[in-house]
């Protein structure tokens, strides 16, 4: 009912949720080429639906699993508990964050970095079509997202202490290429969506492994 009530909201309200989430984070595109086009008669009729089930997906997930956590509590014991809620925030932490990123940052600078590779003294024309757009933006949203949370969970479940550190330090190269391999596996099949999924699945490697190195330093040294 919640999903149901969302979508219909958002679809009353179709052209200002559709300018929000395309348009609206690109203030560095010039306004000659910040525009969309379509070419179907359908086509901005699916965009719409499309993006309001992406925003009703978006709203209800938080409610869908805290109903679930609480439909499940009764029959977990205390310590099941405690490590559900750990995992419920940590994915909905870096799930936020990635939004947060790509919403901001990605998509700016992309749109930014395409435009200006096109060179002057050419005769191109660039006229973005609406569908497309939408379809690529939802696509690399979920795949960054689903991939980011699923790294985190599993640095996060895996037990790994500092005396480990040396083991990672001479896989990192093959880490790497294992980022990178399940970024071509899992994105779109374009150049930009691979590199962006790389580069997230490296840094948040990078950033557990700092911060597992930051607490060993802090542990007090124990002599006999």
């Amino acid at each position: 009912m919640t999903w149901i009530t969302t979508f219909i909201i958002c679809y009353t309200y179709k052209e200002i949720v559709t300018f929000f989430l395309l348009q609206y984070n690109l203030p560095t595109v010039s306004e000659e080429n910040c525009y969309f086009i379509t070419t179907q008669l359908a086509e901005a009729f699916t965009v719409h639906i499309s993006i309001s089930i992406f925003v009703a997906n978006q709203l209800t997930l938080l409610l869908f699993i805290y109903s679930l956590l609480l439909f499940f509590a009764p029959g977990m014991y205390q310590h099941e508990i405690s490590s559900a809620v750990s995992i419920v925030k940590i994915s909905f932490f870096t799930w936020f964050t990635l939004s947060a990123l790509f919403y901001l940052f990605l998509i700016p600078i992309s749109w930014s970095f395409f435009l200006n590779s096109i060179e002057d003294n050419i005769s191109v024309f660039f006229e973005a079509r609406l569908i497309e757009y939408s379809k690529f933006f939802i696509g690399v949203y979920y795949t960054l997202n689903c991939g980011g949370v699923l790294m985190v969970l599993a640095l996060y479940l895996v037990y790994f202490d500092g005396s480990q550190i040396i083991y990672y330090r001479k896989a990192r190269k093959v880490l790497f290429f294992v980022s990178f391999f399940l970024a071509a596996v899992i994105t779109p099949p374009d150049v930009f969506s691979q590199i962006v999924v790389a580069i997230v699945f490296l840094l948040i490697m990078e950033i557990y492994t700092a911060s597992v190195i930051f607490q060993c330093l802090r542990q007090p040294v124990h002599t006999d």
